[in-house]
């Protein structure tokens, strides 16, 4: 009874195996498809670019010194060590920083020549 019963679980574990097994092959099947659609009708001079992209984004990877993988670790650990407060000032000091930028945005307005020459005429801004 136990044997048959072992049995039976080992024979539905091995369906489910095989069920996940043609989901993921299939899933890699419509991934290619869909990879192949995109390139289709393209020509190399419209494609080289996308490649290049990734390709000099793995050499510059590859390509770190130590001095600039250790620089970066330290910048992790920093902003892991950061306690709620530094975080809050943080975000603030970005936010005002944020809204400064917008302001002197909605300051600044393009006017346009008859020579189709553009002039910036900005309305001076308050001190500190």
């Amino acid at each position: 009874m136990d044997a048959e019963y072992a049995r039976k679980l080992q024979e539905e574990e091995e369906s489910h195996v095989q069920a996940k097994d043609v989901q993921a092959k299939d899933v890699q099947a419509k991934r290619i498809q869909f990879q192949m659609a995109f390139f289709k009708g393209k020509t190399y001079d419209q494609i080289r670019p996308i490649f290049q992209a990734r390709f000099n984004a793995n050499m510059r990877f590859l390509l770190k010194s130590k001095e600039e993988m250790a620089k970066e670790e330290e910048e992790i650990i920093k902003s892991i060590n950061e306690t709620p407060t530094q975080k809050a000032a943080k975000r603030r000091r970005l936010r005002k920083q944020a809204k400064e930028a917008e302001d002197l945005k909605k300051q600044l307005e393009v006017l346009g020549d008859e020579d189709d020459d553009v002039f910036v005429e900005a309305t001076p801004i308050g001190t500190k």
